[in-house]
């Protein structure tokens, strides 16, 4: 188990949502945007939450708001950028598009996470790498991926010391991430119901 003093939430808000259209950070569900969805599930239990994002809308949340340290770099320059801001060993990263994020499903990670370089959630043997926790001693893993414009997440994770961790059925929806409109609707049609 990581403690809550040694890590940091990250929410990861910097991408473009191309197919989305809009960002997808502010997308309603049930009354609330979806990042402010998060911020309540994350209430607690970590030692900090931070938001990596490149507009001032984020301004109004009570949390602070880094730019990405490099542009157009996705979750991997999110990560290596959150990496340089904060000060705990370990930092849990999520993306802001999963408004059905539980507490259960947070604490279900965090209990289950050991010390390496990375505890990732797994489904049918498919990697979360966006709802996971990164220990900071692989910044330079993330700085040598940008240096080498090697951008796609999944493919730095061989590179670490991995545990996985095998999310429970009952909070596999949980993971849903949201990048279309068609994904809202059914969302918000209550597929997960």
């Amino acid at each position: 188990m990581i403690r809550k003093e040694a890590l940091t939430a990250v929410i990861l808000a910097g991408g473009e949502s191309q197919r989305m259209g809009t960002d997808k950070a502010f997308l309603d569900f049930e009354g609330q945007p979806f990042i402010e969805r998060i911020l309540h599930v994350l209430e607690g239990l970590t030692k900090e939450v931070i938001v990596i994002a490149n507009t001032k809308k984020y301004a109004s949340l009570a949390v602070p708001v880094y730019p990405d340290l490099i542009q157009d770099c996705g979750p991997v320059g999110g990560i290596y950028t959150a990496m340089k801001r904060v000060q705990t060993p370990y930092l849990l990263v999520l993306s802001c598009d999963i408004p059905l994020l539980s507490v259960a499903l947070l604490e279900h990670l965090i209990e289950e996470s050991i010390p390496c370089d990375a505890n990732i959630l797994t489904t049918e043997e498919r990697w979360q790498p966006l709802t996971a926790i990164y220990n900071s001693r692989t910044l330079p893993i993330f700085k040598k991926a940008l240096e080498t414009q090697k951008l796609k997440l999944r493919s730095l994770l061989p590179s670490m010391r991995l545990h996985q961790i095998a999310c429970p059925s009952d909070l596999i929806p949980c993971l849903n991430n949201i990048n279309t409109p068609n994904d809202l609707k059914k969302l918000r049609d209550g597929y997960n119901n």
